[in-house]
């Protein structure tokens, strides 16, 4: 399954918006500005933004994480687009020339967001991290090929559980003994309470809402168009990628890395590919600041140096 990573902290896993560090932006030292150009990641089936840490240390451009929350369980990939793209226009001045980045099924989200910008007149650069669009349904369909529809929430339960505990809990016989999708969830919950301390709630919410990307993905079928947009395309070696270049009127760049699927965020040549498709004036901006980094550095360094003697 597709499930690796958990927010146990409530309060941010339902932030809208959570700023990662990069090299352009510093926790605690820089201010969050919304004139400032951002690159915006829109997550997978988690749904959270811890996947992208390792990603956004090495980007030259402040990053900012679109995360869906726990209170839209049902909501369609449209829906979540139209929602992030209010956000985005309404809190964080987007500009044209945005920058947005997706993994795995937030690639389906990103393109609907694409669809709603070009007709508001803005252009862009997507960076599509897994694979293309129509192959999005059919990966997550691998993993539950022939199952029936309780059997598939049973396989969501256990994984999105065995992540919270961060091991193996032995629930399979009790989620078959359950006559309801209500009734699994509050076995699963009453186990996961056992061993970590979540509320019952948000554990019940992050394997509703698990369930619900799921479904929302299955259901959901790709429709082509050639985009004005740039498409940037990070993927597996193994991965056939010729659908892509039906999404964009430009040509599409596609990247084949010798990394699974599931780790391809954590692969720093995806950093390298995103700073490598900046427009120059972010990448000017990100040298003028390590210029004036630097002089404060050495001016510090010297007044120190002084000191001591």
């Amino acid at each position: 399954m597709f499930f690796s990573h958990v927010n146990f902290n409530e309060l941010e896993a339902n932030n809208p918006l959570v700023l990662k560090q990069t090299r352009a932006f510093v926790k605690g030292v820089d201010d969050f500005d919304v004139d400032k150009t951002y690159l915006y990641v829109i997550p997978g089936l988690e749904g959270q933004h811890e996947r992208f840490g390792l990603l956004c240390e090495r980007l030259k451009v402040p990053a900012v994480v679109l995360q869906p929350g726990l209170g839209h369980a049902q909501e369609s990939i449209q829906g979540q687009a139209r929602r992030f793209t209010e956000m985005l226009l309404k809190k964080m001045k987007l500009k044209d020339n945005f920058y947005l980045a997706a993994y795995e099924s937030g690639v389906l989200v990103a393109l609907e967001m694409l669809s709603i910008l070009e007709n508001k007149g803005y252009k862009g650069t997507l960076f599509c991290i897994g694979v293309p669009p129509e192959e999005v349904k059919g990966t997550i369909d691998e993993h539950l090929e022939g199952l029936y529809a309780d059997e598939v929430h049973d396989a969501i339960i256990e994984a999105v559980s065995n992540t919270i505990v961060a091991d193996k809990l032995e629930l399979k016989e009790d989620l078959e003994a359950c006559n309801s999708l209500e009734e699994k969830l509050e076995v699963a919950t009453r186990k996961i309470l056992n061993r970590k301390g979540v509320t019952i709630q948000y554990a019940k919410d992050l394997l509703k809402s698990a369930i619900g990307r799921v479904e929302e993905v299955r259901a959901y079928e790709p429709k082509p168009h050639r985009y004005n947009s740039k498409i940037i395309l990070l993927t597996s070696e193994s991965v056939n990628t010729e659908s892509i270049h039906k999404y964009s009127k430009q040509n599409v760049h596609v990247y084949h890395l010798d990394t699974p699927l599931a780790h391809l965020t954590r692969d720093l040549r995806c950093s390298a590919v995103i700073n490598q498709h900046l427009g120059p004036d972010i990448l000017a901006e990100y040298e003028k600041r390590n210029i004036l980094e630097s002089y404060y550095t050495n001016t510090l360094k010297l007044v120190f140096k002084k000191r001591a003697e």
